[in-house]
C-alpha cells in the first residue's frame, strides 16, 4: 500500500495526440471532491501501485447516518499510465479491486484517457 503523497510523486508519461494520461492522484482528487459535495467523507482508504507506478488501484469506504438510517458505501478506483485499461470507478455496498485488473461493484463507470 502507498500513501496519497506517494501517489502524487508517480511520474506521468507524455501525452500523445490521441492519449492524455491522467495522474493517479488527480483521479483520487476528482472523485473525492465530488463526494465531498454530497457530504461523504471517507472513513477508510487504501491505495496501491504496480509496475513502477504505471497502474493504480484504490478503495474508499464511507459510512453515514442519513435521517436515522445508517448505510455504507465503497468506491473502487483504477487508473493506468501504460494504456492497459481506462480510468474506472466502481461503487456499491462492496467493491472488489484487484491488481489483476479486476474491478467490480454495483455500479461501474469508465472513461478512456
Amino acid at each position: 500500500m502507498v500513501s496519497r503523497d506517494r501517489l502524487a510523486k508517480v511520474p506521468v508519461p507524455e501525452a500523445t495526440r490521441s492519449w492524455h494520461p491522467v495522474p493517479h492522484i488527480e483521479v483520487v482528487r476528482l472523485v473525492l471532491d465530488q463526494l465531498r459535495g454530497l457530504k461523504l467523507i471517507p472513513t477508510d482508504e487504501a491505495h496501491g501501485i504496480w509496475r513502477e507506478g504505471q497502474r493504480y488501484f484504490g478503495v474508499f469506504k464511507f459510512k453515514t447516518n442519513d435521517g436515522g438510517k445508517a448505510w455504507s458505501l465503497a468506491i473502487g478506483l483504477r487508473n493506468s499510465h501504460d494504456k492497459s485499461f481506462p480510468a474506472q470507478l466502481a461503487a456499491g455496498s462492496h467493491v472488489f479491486v484487484c491488481d489483476n485488473l479486476a474491478l467490480t461493484g454495483d455500479i461501474t463507470i469508465m472513461r478512456k484517457h
